[in-house]
């Protein structure tokens, strides 16, 4: 028998079993990713791939997805939800479910999938004749936003979709000049209050329905992750999405949500011309009226230059490859590795900027010596204040006893190739060699020849002055002088002096 408590608990698990499953099939976990970094050995992957999916929980196996219509049905949002679409009229409060599902779902879709599975080419005519067949496909728009309309949905679809606003953009296309809605949950927050805009933009749209009844001007609707910005400026000129540095802040490490930024911004770098990061940067300084750019703006105002395009030179004392073992990075833009750049100006004083730059001069070194130094100049643009450890750490004692390493904070800039200016190496040519040595031989015999005939002038000089000088004369021989010379000692002055000392003490005696 089973008692009432029993009985409850049985019921509790089973309800809450039940609205798990109601849960998960409308708020799914979100995908955790992986903290991105910049150093050497940082990971920068994404934990999750949603691109593989069990058919059944309890089988075995697993299938691959092979298109976007494959990967929705396995996020529950299946051929019932394209059906409730009708062609030939605006979006209807009947089909907003099947569109919070869709844009819920595609934050999970991997930009790598999304970009392999987009159509590049994009005929409205042609949509229009069998749009059934085409619900669901990813197209790759291209043109400028016009216009942003900002919707809020039902108290209870924002609560449930996470989500308190979402906006409508009426997209020009470039290809084939015909109008189109794009649906998503996020614009730049430059077109967030709504309105014209008027601005160059690419979007990666999942196709949902015709918004009016005609063939030749059908109003295709689509709906996608976001929209991206390509604005008039350098940046925006290189393909790069502008608006991606609205996720990014400052003095922090390389964040998740900065991810994206980063590597779309390196790839943009890339795709510049040899130079012409450098010939912007040098016009923008004359229109300026200035002679160089300074780093205290990095330093003190670093919320005013993200996106800013800025040269320098200097020395850089680190220069280390960085590995990328991202394979959407790696698949997407081809990224397999990047160098990082420790740059110290006239004006940064002991503190560096740091450059992320996708190659390197051929024949530059990279190290990180205390002893290594080689002079660049490079231009890039500003991505944000990082925070980094050192390379020599630097750890500080805590009152817990504890010991940590210290954070610092550098500007970070993404840079093309920069120039290299090697320092001076000795000459190895064989015929200049043989001529310097045949002249330090000369000089040599020059030097032996001039002491040489000084050391003969001074044998001279010695021979003619000196000896000449000290030679004893001939004088005259004793013989000639006319005295007796005997070869015996004469003592006969002695007696004289005797008798003369004599006399002289006995004249004092009788004075006294």
């Amino acid at each position: 028998m089973i008692d009432s408590r029993s009985l409850m608990a049985w019921c509790l698990a089973a309800l809450v079993v039940s609205c798990g499953r109601c849960l998960s099939s409308d708020r799914p976990a979100r995908q955790a990713n992986a903290t991105s970094g910049i150093s050497a050995d940082a990971s920068h992957g994404l934990t999750n791939d949603p691109t593989r999916l069990a058919e059944n929980p309890n089988a075995d196996g697993a299938r691959t997805i092979s298109d976007p219509r494959d990967l929705l049905r396995m996020y529950g949002i299946d051929d019932s939800h394209f059906d409730a679409l009708i062609d030939g009229r605006p979006m209807h409060a009947d089909e907003q479910e099947t569109l919070m599902r869709v844009m819920f779902r595609l934050r999970d879709f991997p930009r790598a999938d999304i970009e392999r599975w987009a159509h590049r080419k994009f005929d409205p005519v042609g949509l229009a004749k069998s749009p059934d067949a085409e619900r669901g496909q990813i197209y790759y728009l291209e043109g400028s936003v016009t216009s942003i309309e900002v919707l809020r949905p039902l108290e209870e679809v924002a609560e449930r979709f996470e989500l308190d606003r979402y906006y409508r953009s009426e997209f020009l296309l470039d290809n084939c000049r015909q109008p189109a809605v794009v649906f998503t949950r996020t614009v730049p927050k430059a077109w967030q209050k709504g309105g014209p805009v008027d601005q160059p933009a690419t979007a990666y749209g999942v196709f949902l329905k015709l918004g009016r009844d005609d063939v030749k001007a059908p109003l295709p609707m689509f709906v996608a992750p976001r929209i991206a910005w390509h604005p008039a400026t350098a940046l925006g000129r290189l393909g790069m999405d502008v608006g991606l540095l609205d996720d990014v802040e400052n003095q922090k490490t390389i964040t998740a949500r900065e991810r994206e930024c980063f590597y779309q911004m390196l790839a943009a770098v890339s795709r510049a011309k040899p130079g012409q990061l450098l010939r912007e940067a040098d016009r923008k300084l004359k229109r300026d009226g200035k002679k160089r750019f300074s780093v205290v703006p990095l330093f003190n105002r670093p919320e005013e230059q993200f996106g800013r395009l800025i040269a320098f030179s200097g020395t850089a004392r680190r220069v280390v490859r960085v590995r990328v073992d991202d394979p959407d990075i790696v698949a997407r833009f081809g990224i397999d590795h990047y160098y990082q750049l420790y740059l110290f100006t006239e004006d940064s004083q002991s503190n560096p900027l740091v450059f992320c730059v996708p190659a390197l001069p051929k024949g530059m070194p990279t190290g990180d010596d205390p002893r290594f130094a080689e002079y660049v100049r490079v231009a890039g643009f500003f991505f944000k204040t990082w925070a980094y450890h050192p390379s020599v750490p630097v750890e500080q004692s805590q009152p817990s006893g504890k010991r940590t390493q210290r954070w610092q904070l550098a500007p970070l800039l993404i840079g093309t190739r920069p120039v290299w200016y090697p320092r001076e190496k000795p000459a190895t040519n064989t015929l200049g060699s043989a001529i310097a040595g045949g002249l330090f031989v000369l000089a040599l015999l020059g030097v032996w020849l001039v002491l040489w005939r000084n050391s003969r002038r001074d044998r001279k000089f010695h021979e003619e002055t000196i000896v000449k000088a000290l030679a004893m004369d001939s004088g005259i021989s004793l013989e000639d002088l006319g005295q007796d010379i005997t070869d015996k000692p004469d003592f006969s002055n002695l007696e004289a002096a005797d008798a003369s000392d004599s006399g002289e003490e006995q004249s004092q005696e009788k004075e006294k």
